[in-house]
């Protein structure tokens, strides 16, 4: 929003440089108002690292297309933010389907190709590829587009907790939210309460059932990790807090810490920024069915879905780098209701 002022003042002198009296003054100020909406608003999934090393920022590795398997996004597109000639990349019998939303890349991709009318869901062929078809040179954005928000601050940790005493109740045990060097929970299911785990140095994984309902993970440093990869007989359930699990009236609301990151379910500001197979530090891959709900946010990381378990996903991922391989069925649905938003917000701009 622009405003202009303009009036006139009765001078006692300067009309006898610029020869008219009252003399005529304009002001003006320039505002930028932005509503209150997802980041990278519209897409499902998103590439974040900038730069290439030889490694692809979204890769479908040898999985199984057809009516099983396969990468969907519906509701939203993807967007890969690197500057490569293969930031994008596809080998084996994988598809990547949207329904409609674009598929953009400021750089290129390599491999697959577009079969026009015949790529229609839900069971979309494997000679689809990508589809639609990518839209390359798009403009790049900023890595870490959390930072400018509320939630670019992490959160404060909650007590030190130790899993072990957390872990007394034999099968289907609970844990409390709270500060943890590990969250390896080993051979018994377990149920997260709702609030915001902060893990250092150590790794989220298990050989039973996790579930957790309004929980935010907060990876703290670049050593903290989830891994469900190689595991046959587990189901991952994890949703992000929201006004119904906190109470929250709102994003903007500071009552409570865990406001300001309603919507977060996976939250990591530091990693290898590498997408090197060797560096996968958020790993949803393994052999059983998979819920995720809420916003992975990991900038920095890369971030690996599939295994031959199927995934479904409702929110957002953004991420340095994703990965997709196994012969599972990914979907990833966006959806604006079950992701971050930061508050409205206004700047002054000149």
């Amino acid at each position: 929003m622009e405003v202009v002022i303009t009036s006139t003042v009765t001078t006692a002198l300067a009309h006898l440089v610029y020869g008219q009296n009252p003399i005529p003054l304009t002001v003006s100020a320039v505002a930028h108002g932005t509503p209150q909406e997802p980041i990278m608003n519209g897409y499902a999934l998103a590439s974040m690292k900038p730069t290439c090393g030889g490694e692809n920022m979204i890769a479908m590795q040898g999985r199984g297309g057809g009516s099983t398997g396969g990468t969907y996004l519906w509701g939203g597109g993807a967007f890969v933010n690197a500057t490569c000639s293969d930031a994008l990349e596809m080998s084996g019998g994988e598809s990547f389907y949207t329904d409609g939303p674009p598929i953009d890349v400021v750089g290129s991709g390599s491999g697959g190709g577009v079969t026009g009318s015949s790529c229609t869901a839900p069971n979309v062929p494997n000679n689809c590829n990508y589809y639609p078809a990518p839209t390359t040179g798009v403009d790049p954005v900023d890595q870490d587009v959390i930072a400018s928000s509320p939630a670019g601050t992490p959160p404060p940790c909650g007590p030190a907790r130790t899993l072990s005493a957390e872990l007394t109740d034999g099968d289907g045990r609970t844990i409390r939210p709270g500060a943890y060097t590990t969250l390896d929970y080993g051979n018994a299911a377990m149920t997260m309460s709702p609030g915001i785990y902060c893990l250092t140095g150590g790794t989220l994984t298990g050989k039973a059932s996790v579930t957790g309902v309004g929980v935010m993970l907060y990876l703290t440093d670049v050593d903290a990790s989830i891994d469900f990869s190689g595991n046959d007989a587990i189901v991952v359930s994890l949703s992000a807090p929201n006004t119904d699990t906190t109470g929250c009236t709102g994003t903007d609301d500071d009552s409570q810490t865990i406001c300001t990151y309603l919507g977060i379910v996976v939250y990591k500001l530091v990693g290898h920024d590498s997408c090197e197979q060797n560096d996968v530090e958020i790993d949803f891959t393994g052999q059983a069915s998979k819920v995720v709900i809420g916003l992975v946010y990991a900038p920095h990381s890369l971030v690996r879905f599939g295994g031959n378990g199927d995934l479904y996903m409702t929110g957002q991922t953004i991420a340095g780098c994703v990965k997709f391989n196994g012969n599972g069925r990914i979907e990833i649905y966006y959806d604006p209701t079950n992701t971050y938003s930061p508050p409205p917000s206004i700047r002054l701009d000149q």
